[in-house]
């Protein structure tokens, strides 16, 4: 079989984003970081909004006033994404669907007075191509899990990398609880995806 190694990363912040508390780093925000247990419990979609915004924020011209604060401390992110709460708020359930968090994202943009896109998966396209895309234009991919075989079920985290190894398994690059994760993407290829571009 021909060999297909290969890996496609976001261009830029080689720790995605380094949220600082004293000497540590996160890759990432932590759901915990919302302001009561409700949230908390619940908030998993909004943090890897808060993950997508900041990023685009930093990478993507045009896109400055999506994080205005002074610097990216675990406080001043805290901050940033209870703010969020107004905009992305979760219900009982979460935030279930992709389109419920790309209305949120959108609106948010749009109060700093920038038009936002939501791109979704075409029906007649490979998920790891959709991921490829999306990393490609420098957008990080949120991704919603449906299923239990990786530990996780339903629940939200933000995809910053995708390769291929030397034994053309594929895999993916998160951010989750404000950590970096690595998964076989064969077990999440039928979950749902996101990502923004300008309008």
């Amino acid at each position: 079989m021909e060999n297909k190694k290969k890996k496609i990363s976001l261009k830029s912040l080689k720790t995605f984003i380094p949220i600082y508390e004293g000497e540590k780093i996160y890759y990432g925000s932590h759901q915990r970081w919302l302001e009561n247990e409700f949230y908390i419990k619940r908030g998993c979609g909004l943090a890897s909004a808060a993950n997508i915004l900041y990023y685009m924020s930093k990478n993507i011209k045009a896109c400055e006033s999506l994080y205005e604060k002074e610097d990216i401390s675990k406080e001043k992110f805290k901050e940033f994404m209870n703010e969020l709460l107004t905009f992305i708020k979760p219900s009982f359930f979460g935030i279930p669907t992709i389109y419920s968090l790309s209305r949120g994202v959108i609106s948010y943009a749009k109060s700093k007075g920038i038009r936002l896109k939501a791109n979704y998966k075409p029906l007649n396209l490979d998920s790891n191509e959709f991921i490829v895309r999306g990393l490609e234009s420098n957008s990080p991919i949120a991704m919603l899990q449906y299923y239990r075989n990786t530990g996780h079920n339903f629940h939200w985290q933000t995809i910053t990398g995708y390769y291929i190894d030397e034994n053309n398994e594929e895999y993916i690059e998160t951010s989750n609880w404000g950590r970096k994760n690595r998964y076989e993407f064969k077990n999440l290829k039928n979950n749902k995806f996101v990502y923004f571009t300008l309008k």
